[in-house]
Order: structure tokens, then sequence, then C-alpha cells
């Protein structure tokens, strides 16, 4: 995904992308993240298994059709007053709900969309099946978890260790991001 086509993007949504979501899909362009569970916050939110991120423009496992991008879906979503145009829908979960970006804000939402309640407002509905998730895009990025990680058993053993999944996907089927603080801890190790 280019910078070109992300202006162009944010111009036909009429939309302010924050950078780190910008440089995100730069990068990735959506996809299956290898780190998609995000813990449950207590009693308001049960854990959140993320199915995928929406690309922008190209999909090409759907042929590139715009109802599969992430500026069909929001589009649609927006059109049909599914999705509050504050939201932008941007990952889906396994239950069939949104994770969307407050484009007031930048803050990160679980929307639920199977509630019927015709009586509400829009702001009420937005209200009662949204929930704040994170302060930014980067802060909900540092909170996924690997689904299949099982947490280290403290019993003595040294052995005990995480353990994951060698089903595990990183965005776009490509390499993991790697931070230049991990390449400089790397390359001091090799000398």
């Amino acid at each position: 995904m280019s910078t070109a086509d992300l202006d162009d993007i944010q111009r036909d949504l009429g939309v302010k992308l924050p950078q780190e979501f910008r440089d995100h899909y730069e990068t990735w362009n959506g996809g299956d993240p290898n780190k998609s569970l995000f813990r449950a916050l207590g009693p308001l939110v049960r854990d959140i298994e993320i199915t995928h991120f929406f690309s922008f423009r190209y999909n090409h496992e759907f042929a590139d059709d715009p109802e599969y991008t992430l500026e069909g879906i929001a589009l649609e979503e927006w059109a049909e007053g599914e999705v509050p145009t504050r939201l932008l829908p941007f990952a889906i979960s396994y239950d069939g709900n949104y994770l969307c970006l407050d484009l007031h804000g930048g803050q990160i939402y679980y929307y639920i969309r199977d509630n019927d309640d015709s009586s509400m407002s829009k702001d009420e509905y937005f209200a009662q099946n949204s929930v704040w998730l994170a302060e930014s895009f980067e802060e909900f990025l540092g909170k996924l978890e690997c689904p299949d990680s099982v947490p280290p058993v403290d019993d003595g053993d040294e052995r005990s260790e995480p353990v994951e999944s060698a089903r595990q996907q990183d965005f776009s089927g490509c390499s993991s991001m790697v931070t230049a603080r991990q390449i400089a801890d790397v390359a001091a190790r090799l000398g």
C-alpha cells in the first residue's frame, strides 16, 4: 500500500487517519495477524480473537472487489447506518463484530453489531454496543497476544516455557515486523 493510495483513500472516505494507522497499513495492508487475541478487560469484554484485518483497496483473495476492502465495508456500513460514521471498522472478530478506529480521537473500540434495538438513537446504540479497548492503534497492537500461547507454569521446572502454535501467520504473509531495537540487539550479539 503506497502513501499515494492512502491519501486517495482518505480523500474518498472524507477522513484523516492517524499516522500510526497509516504506517501500519503502508507496511501490512490488512491480513492475518500472528498476535490476534485481545485479552478481556474485565466483566465488560470477554477475550476477543481477531479473524483478520481488512485491507484497503487491494484484496487479492476477493479479486480486489471493493465490497471486501476496508473502505468498501466502511462506506456500506455507514450508508446503511450499521456503524456510526465516526468509527472505521478495520478488523473483524470470530464472533462477527468489528474492531474500529474512532476517527474523532484515534481510540480503538470493539463494536458489537448484533443488537437490533431500533428504539434507540444512533448515539444510544453506539454507547450501548461499543466498548473502549485502547487509547490508540499502537497501544491496541501492543496488547495483542498469540491465541495459542500457553502462559508459563511456575512449578519450579526450568523447562516450562510458553508454547506457540506452528499455524501462526504474519500480516499479509510477510515476515513479522522487527523493531530497530531488536535489530540492534541481534547485531550486538553477533558482533
